[in-house]
């Protein structure tokens, strides 16, 4: 368990796509090893400040979360928290706030979203080696 504070203690405090991205790696990591609630809520504290809480998402990571979901990610996140879908929408639009209590949404869309781009990316490179191949 200590191990897991040190990590928790040392991450960066400001969002930025490289930060969250490891934040929500951590995340990935702490919840396969089953770990309280309480560590989980330090870490949604970690990847967003207080400051964060009561103020639209960034434009950065409202981009990132648009461009990257597929069809029915923000319904099936929505309803894994039991929020509607039309909320989580008007937030990564940045017409609602982000709470205390929608960022674990909000992380798990984003965790979806990184997992979409990867597989966009890994698609593009096996077009690319088709194309090289029929050269």
């Amino acid at each position: 368990m200590m191990r897991w504070y040190y990590q928790l203690s040392t991450l960066p405090t400001t969002i930025t796509h490289n930060n969250l991205v490891s934040g929500l790696i951590l995340l990935l990591k702490i919840k396969q090893n089953k770990v309280s609630e309480l560590i989980l809520k330090k870490i949604t504290m970690a990847i967003f400040e207080h400051k964060h809480f009561g103020a639209p998402i960034s434009k950065e990571l409202s981009n990132y979360i648009i461009y990257n979901q597929n069809h029915g990610d923000i319904k099936e996140i929505a309803e894994k928290h039991s929020y509607n879908p039309i909320t989580l929408t008007a937030i990564v639009r940045g017409n609602r706030n982000l709470t205390e209590s929608n960022s674990p949404m909000v992380i798990d869309l984003f965790r979806r979203c990184m997992a979409n781009y990867n597989k966009n990316q890994a698609n593009k490179e096996s077009i690319n080696d088709l194309i090289l191949k029929a050269q």
